[in-house]
């Protein structure tokens, strides 16, 4: 009886700390929104309903988006100077095996730049987003699959990334240029996917604090510029 006791005293215990560890991300999330949103107007930025809401839908078939799973409500988005978009949301990386991994997303409209499908992948971690992507399934599997290593001439951009792409033929010296893998070693800790006239840009593991935004910000679209100046 008194083992029984003991059992049901730890399994109310562990549910109370869940309850109370949920109640608490749910707090700081309201405080983290409540004071992202005023910065976000300043540059220009508003907010999209998360009702009806389908990233899955509103964009190319990124990696990062195949087992992503949108959290929070902070969606926010602005239109700037030739139709150029910048949306910016939270998401959660859910494997098949019980990991999960919250991330910032930025995904930039270049209108007309039609880039090739790629991936940037940083170095500054010891497992990529692709190995989290490649636990869920055999659909995500078949995705990864179809990415191989590219070549880029340049000691200082292999040290920090590594670029793969389905079409390695493609002339990704020409996109590349010096100017653009200067932007990257300059922002050395990031993951880009590009597809069309779309890029999407995240830290891994990074949820950006209101501290972060503004930087956050302009760092996505620092290095988008350094595409649309390659591809002029």
């Amino acid at each position: 009886m008194e083992t029984f006791l003991m059992t049901a005293a730890f399994v109310v215990l562990v549910i109370v700390l869940i309850s109370a560890l949920v109640m608490a991300e749910k707090l700081l999330s309201k405080r983290r929104r409540q004071s992202m949103i005023p910065l976000a107007k300043e540059m220009g930025f508003s907010e999209i309903s998360p009702d009806g809401f389908n990233i899955k839908e509103a964009y190319p078939h990124f990696l990062a988006l195949s087992t992503a799973h949108l959290i929070h409500d902070f969606i926010i988005q602005r239109q700037l100077e030739g139709g150029i978009q910048q949306h910016i949301f939270d998401i959660e990386l859910r494997s098949g095996n019980g990991q999960s991994e919250k991330i910032s997303l930025c995904l930039i409209c270049l209108p007309g730049i039609n880039l090739p499908t790629f991936l940037v992948k940083g170095k500054d971690k010891v497992r990529f987003t692709t190995r989290l992507i490649h636990d869920v399934g055999r659909a995500a599997q078949s995705l990864i699959f179809q990415y191989h290593p590219v070549a880029i001439q340049s000691e200082a951009f292999e040290k920090y990334y590594q670029l793969t792409a389905p079409d390695s033929s493609y002339g990704f010296e020409h996109l590349f240029t010096p100017e653009l893998i200067r932007k990257f070693i300059n922002h050395p800790k990031w993951q880009m996917e590009g597809m069309g006239d779309w890029l999407l840009l995240y830290q891994r593991g990074t949820i950006i604090k209101p501290s972060r935004f503004e930087a956050f910000v302009n760092d996505c679209m620092d290095l988008a510029n350094g595409f649309n100046q390659s591809r002029s």
